[in-house]
Order: C-alpha cells, then structure tokens, then sequence
C-alpha cells in the first residue's frame, strides 16, 4: 500500500508551544501579538495563502498565535547562526538577505518585498541561519510558526493542502532562482557569466 508522505515528516517540529528560539530576544514592548479575526491586508495577497480563504486563515492564525514586530532600515531581523522555528513574512517594507564575510564585506542575496516570506527552509529543517536577515526600510514584519501548522493532526483541514502546495511552489521558485545565480556565478570568465543572460 502507498503510504503518503507529510511535509511535517519531512520536516518535524517537536512541541506546540513557541520555543526560545522564536522569541529571538524581542523584548515584550517591541511586539505586538496579532488577533485572528484582524488580519493585515499583506495576507490575503500573499503567495503563501493564496488559494485560502478568509475563513481558513483566520482557523490557522489561531494556530500560529502571529506575532508581528517593526523594524527600522538597517535593523537585523534574524542573524547568521541564530535558529529560528518561524517563518517571516513581510506586511510592509522589505528584507534584504545578506551575507558578511570576515573583513565586513555584505553581499545582498535577495531581497523580500511586501508579501513575501523568508527563512522558511530554516524553520523548516530547524537549522541555524547560513545568511543574515536585514530591514531595507522602515519594515513590518510576521512571524508565523508554520512547522506547528504542519503536522499530521490538521492533515484533514480545508486549508492543509492548500498550504502545502503554496509553500512547496515558494520553495521551488527559490531553488530555480538560486540555481540560475550558481550557474553564472560558476562560470569561469566573465564572458561566460554574460552569455548566461542571453
């Protein structure tokens, strides 16, 4: 018999309530917990809950108990080597994804717009931040705890399927995008880097 497979297999989360790691040192007057019943406009447009509807979200925000916190430009949302277990996801602003090498240098890897999620793969796979996570602008931010959401216990809500394949296409456009940054990044001329683009 086939047996089908979850994404809360693939990637478990152990425990139902928010664990140090996604408190990330905000401090209580920073934060500020979201209601289920008053959702920001970002939500509805957001790739990840596309296909869901008002009500659906509303039975999973009671779920993730979303806190949502502001940044000013510059301010560091999650950091190199911090383990995170939510998933970001911009209401208004944006996120640079950078890297700092030992001499100070950054590199901006991507850039997350209003809308949009990140560090999913890190909350997912419980692994320490490879990248640094930083306000482009004057930002404001949700933290869904999404790997609490994904477990076999809402496997027959009208939601999990939906959501399931949202976050499995973000992953996907991601993993297209960041093969096609290795394939010019790996050329060995500078030719070959431009000849990537025609």
């Amino acid at each position: 018999m086939k047996k089908n497979i979850t994404l809360s297999q693939l990637f478990p989360f152990q425990g139902s309530e928010p664990s140090q790691s996604f408190r990330f040192g905000i401090a209580e007057g920073q934060k500020k917990a979201l209601s289920p019943d008053t959702e920001h406009p970002a939500l509805a447009k957001a790739r990840l809950f596309q296909g869901i509807g008002p009500k659906e979200r509303q039975e999973m925000l009671r779920c993730l108990s979303p806190i949502e916190k502001r940044y000013e430009k510059g301010e560091y949302v999650f950091r190199n080597g911090q383990q995170v277990s939510a998933v970001g996801l911009v209401l208004e602003g944006g996120v640079h994804i950078q890297k700092e090498d030992y001499w100070g240098n950054r590199s901006i890897l991507g850039h997350v717009a209003t809308g949009e999620v990140f560090a999913e793969t890190y909350a997912l796979c419980a692994g320490p931040m490879l990248v640094d996570a930083v306000a482009a602008e004057a930002s404001s931010v949700e933290f869904l705890r999404l790997p609490a959401l994904l477990v076999p216990a809402n496997a027959e809500k009208s939601w999990y399927g939906k959501l399931q394949a949202n976050l499995i296409a973000i992953l996907a456009s991601k993993n297209l995008a960041l093969s096609g940054r290795m394939f010019c990044t790996g050329a060995k001329t500078i030719r070959g880097r431009v000849l990537t683009y025609l």
